[in-house]
């Protein structure tokens, strides 16, 4: 009916994740959540205080073609983000 073609018509946003603790897990699940569809799921944050883990997180985003992230030390400021 009509409230089927509204819907048909609106435009879906992507889910918008914030990955928090990038070591063993966290890197496991980031490998697993780049393979959806940029369209369908965004990654905006990257976050750890330990600045050594973020370059292997980038380069498993990069390979498959998606936008770096924002880095941050401080998962609060990602939770901070209203988007």
């Amino acid at each position: 009916g009509l409230h089927a073609g509204f819907a048909a018509e609106e435009k879906k946003q992507p889910v918008r994740l914030a990955f928090m603790g990038l070591k063993n897990r966290g890197l496991q699940l980031l490998s697993s959540f780049r393979e959806f569809p940029q369209e369908e799921v965004e990654v905006v944050y990257l976050c750890d205080p330990d600045q050594d883990v973020i370059p292997p997180a980038l380069k498993a985003l990069e390979e498959k073609g998606r936008k770096a992230p924002a880095v941050l030390p401080d998962f609060r400021k990602a939770l901070d983000d209203k988007q």
